[in-house]
């Protein structure tokens, strides 16, 4: 079967990217997922319906674990044996242990090697040798447990059942020697290949010299004319700059430059809204997503002592599954009270459901869900930090989540998307937790699991609108030349240093054998490639948009505004004719936006008196507490509005400062003590009545004191 499609390849390309204005009918744009789907699809090759990573590690896991156990057993018959590389580290954190394995693994699974090691072959080669032949074959003691093929599996199947080109012509967007080596063997196999060559630059411009400058690789610098085709625009915040941009283009309509928004926020999307223009449909990524907070959370129902801090997030969450009245009764608890199933907790739920039976009596329905969530959440079984909780109870938890994460889904008219992966992520701690073989599970261990599936997702909370600028999230994403680029946020976004997992003379060892693997070098000389690509693309203006701070901390410039300041170094100018601020006149951008100061409204006057008649608002109280006693002989205005007209200052939901938590338990402690015919106690039995009432009182209204750390203050 014949396939009449040119591909252009690229590592960037797998999300958002730019093919132009009329992309052509016989050319696909791949990125390495998309080209392996693709493939697998070209060749009727099985592939896996949804990424199985976490039960990849998973299934490693206790493949290692048997490896091991199946060694000290050896060990002990004999009295001789070596312990792996990884041992020590599977003790500690057994769950990140098994995720580098995978990783060493499908990196020389990719590199080629057939895992056939010698006398001659670095120590820890011969162990992964050994581990892939474990994972071939099962381990011993775990009847049926391999691993499940992943990329690198699907990647060498793509490989091996490759028998002639599919594409008339391949055209890449990092140079051949720059891929990674499973890429570089595989893509000459699909058709003819077309190395990417940036240029000629020509032009007698600014931007065209900036082009030469990081083509040659040599400093010979410029002198800057200030033409516009290069625009450096600095702006003090990061939300002014997002304002002025979308002002810029209100006010330019035939300004409609390719967008570069590598940060992947939102900012820009919203402002470009704010004017009144089409949305861009910007993708966001947060770990802060409301949805995302509940995976983390949820956690903290399972353990004693509570935690009230995370609780109390958990209660004043915008998205959560707990009605919204009862959340705000409880987190006004936590507030006052950081504790849990006390007195004064048990009065005001209770209150709160007679309340609730009156005003929902037309909705039973409603009133039995909210039950139904108070009794989940806050009446269950809980377990001791020190101990263990059964993994049935986990995974109660954590399906709860994800049935009410996709039914809330749907009922708010699918527009959280969060809840969508909310639902993802807690399906896959379910089908992890299922494939554990513990039966139990400590909170550290429970808190690595959730850390490995708890990830930022992509979420668009507008769709993209028709007549808003194109977008790319990755210098390395545009695909073909345009005209006018808009590098948004020019600050360093880089990621984490390049190290390699191998020693040298392990990497010695493979490369003696024909085996590449990536290192850091040509991870470093891709990362430039790739940050100077979107520049060489541009033909006729390039804005680069630098802020200097970002929710109030300085931003880092882009690592090429180095290069800039050098190019253009002939000069004592430097940088002066191309670098503007908001206001100043932009070369070759008729318009610029209005700036609007709003007029001050000042405050009225306050008033110096408040006048009651004491015979409306003053009621009689037949009793007093030991706090509102302290309160009317100290601090008699205070009893007055307090006690008095029954005032409450507004409830802030944050659990209380130390200091007065210590005040609350004191008098709380007093009121207790005043309760108890305790004149006639010796001291033996006063120290006895406290010793038995001050765990119940902190369990209830101080666990803050019953956190890990707080001994000294018990």
């Amino acid at each position: 079967m014949e396939y009449p499609f040119a591909l252009t390849f690229g590592l960037e390309l797998d999300r958002s990217h730019y093919a132009g204005a009329e992309a052509a009918d016989d050319r696909l744009y791949l990125g390495p997922q998309g080209l392996l789907e693709w493939l697998e699809d070209a060749l009727e090759l099985e592939a896996p319906e949804q990424s199985n990573e976490y039960l990849r590690i998973e299934e490693l896991r206790q493949i290692c674990l048997a490896l091991v156990r199946s060694r000290r057993e050896a060990e002990e018959g004999s009295g001789e044996g070596e312990a792996f590389f990884f041992e020590q580290s599977l003790e500690l954190d057994s769950f990140t242990t098994a995720a580098d394995l995978l990783e060493r693994h499908d990196e020389l699974l990719l590199a080629g090697w057939d895992f056939e090691a010698g006398e001659e072959a670095p120590e820890r080669l011969k162990v992964m040798a050994l581990l892939r032949e474990k994972v071939k074959a099962g381990a011993p003691g775990e009847s049926g447990m391999s691993l499940s093929p992943g990329t690198a599996e699907r990647l060498a199947g793509v490989e091996a059942a490759l028998e002639k080109p599919l594409f008339s012509e391949v055209q890449l967007l990092e140079p051949l020697e720059l891929l990674p080596p499973v890429w570089q063997r595989l893509l000459p196999k699909l058709g003819p290949l077309k190395e990417p060559q940036p240029g000629p630059f020509e032009e007698d411009s600014d931007l065209a010299r900036f082009q030469r400058f990081l083509q040659a690789g040599e400093v010979r610098p410029f002198r800057a004319e200030g033409d516009g085709s290069l625009l450096l625009l600095r702006v003090g915040r990061a939300s002014d700059a997002a304002a002025y941009v979308a002002g810029l283009f209100s006010v330019n309509p035939d300004f409609r430059p390719l967008c570069l928004v590598p940060d992947f926020s939102s900012r820009l999307d919203f402002a470009m809204v704010k004017e009144g223009l089409p949305s861009m449909g910007l993708l966001s990524v947060s770990l802060a997503r409301p949805g995302l907070q509940l995976l983390k959370l949820a956690p903290a129902f399972l353990w004693e002592p509570i935690d009230p801090y995370k609780l109390m997030e958990f209660v004043s969450l915008p998205v959560k599954p707990l009605d919204e009245e009862l959340a705000t009764v409880i987190a006004r608890l936590l507030a006052e009270m950081p504790g849990m199933r006390g007195e004064r907790w048990n009065n005001r739920i209770r209150e709160f459901f007679a309340e609730a039976e009156e005003r929902w009596s037309q909705q039973p329905k409603r009133l039995a869900e909210v039950r139904r969530q108070y009794n989940f959440w806050f009446v269950r079984t809980r377990y001791e930090l020190s101990e263990k909780a059964p993994k049935e109870d986990i995974l109660k938890l954590f399906r709860y989540l994800m049935r009410w994460a996709r039914k809330a889904y749907e009922e708010g008219g699918e527009k959280q998307q969060s809840l969508l992966v909310l639902h993802a992520q807690a399906r896959q701690l379910t089908e992890w937790l299922d494939y554990l073989p513990e039966e139990a599970l400590t909170p550290l261990e429970l808190e690595r699991l959730v850390r490995k599936v708890y990830q930022p997702s992509p979420v668009q909370f507008r769709p993209r609108e028709e007549g808003s600028p194109d977008s790319v999230h990755h210098a390395a994403a545009v695909a073909t030349p345009v005209e006018e680029l808009l590098w948004w946020d020019f600050t360093e976004n880089e990621p984490p240093a390049f190290f390699s997992r191998w020693y040298r003379h392990e990497m010695d060892w493979l490369v003696a054998r024909g085996l590449a693997l990536e290192n850091p070098d040509r991870l470093n000389r891709r990362h430039l490639w790739q940050q100077r690509w979107a520049i060489w693309q541009v033909h006729k203006r390039l804005v680069l948009v630098l802020p200097e701070t970002d929710h109030g901390a300085a931003c880092l410039p882009h690592p090429l505004l180095s290069e800039l300041s050098v190019a253009f170094s002939l000069s004592s100018e430097g940088l002066d004719k191309i670098s503007f601020r908001p206001g100043q006149t932009l070369p070759g951008i008729t318009k610029l936006p209005s700036e609007e100061s709003p007029e001050p409204q000042p405050l009225p006057e306050p008033q110096p008196f408040l006048r009651f008649s004491l015979r409306e608002w003053l009621e009689e109280r037949e009793e007093e507490t030991f706090s509102s006693l302290e309160d009317l002989f100290y601090y008699p205005h205070k009893w007055f509005f307090r006690y008095g007209l029954q005032w409450r200052k507004s409830p802030i939901l944050s659990i209380v400062r130390e200091e007065t938590l210590m005040g609350k338990l004191a008098h709380r402690l007093f009121e207790y003590l005043m309760n108890e015919d305790c004149l006639s106690w010796s001291q033996k039995e006063l120290h006895n009545w406290i010793d038995r009432k001050i765990p119940v009182l902190l369990q209830a209204e101080g666990a803050v004191l019953l956190m890990y750390g707080r001994e000294p203050e018990r």
